[in-house]
């Protein structure tokens, strides 16, 4: 529910999310997107490229796949995941996962945190500033 829901529709919602075996919790939506992109948009970009390295890599090295332990397979589990699903998830929190990509690649310094929600997106947010500080 929005922020404006009525008393009725939260509990409508609490209900919903308790059958379905899950704990309700309310949250900021920029505290959700943050963490989304942290915990489930990040590892799974990670887990698509490392994915797409080993593939390619296998591809000419047909030795790499026989040396292949359980810490690439465990690493790239999450790759399994719908791509289409997970892509609509990392496309809805491309800022955020963007800023934590950033950090886990060792540019934190240069990494800005996204804009926090307005009546403009992320994007033209983060566009405006960029041309400010040209």
């Amino acid at each position: 529910p929005g922020r404006h829901a009525s008393r009725r529709d939260l509990a409508t919602a609490r209900r919903l999310v308790r059958h379905l075996g899950a704990r309700p919790l309310l949250v900021d939506p920029d505290l959700h997107d943050r963490a989304t992109g942290l915990t489930i948009g990040l590892p799974h970009a990670i887990a698509f490229l490392l994915r797409d390295v080993y593939e390619r890599e296998i591809d000419r090295n047909r030795l790499t796949e026989a040396l292949a332990g359980n810490s690439i397979w465990s690493t790239m589990r999450v790759s399994l995941s719908d791509p289409t699903m997970v892509g609509d998830l990392i496309q809805t929190n491309r800022d955020w996962v963007d800023y934590w990509w950033r950090k886990f690649a060792g540019v934190g310094g240069r990494a800005r945190q996204p804009a926090r929600r307005t009546g403009r997106t992320n994007r033209t947010n983060r566009t405006k500033s960029r041309r400010t500080r040209a």
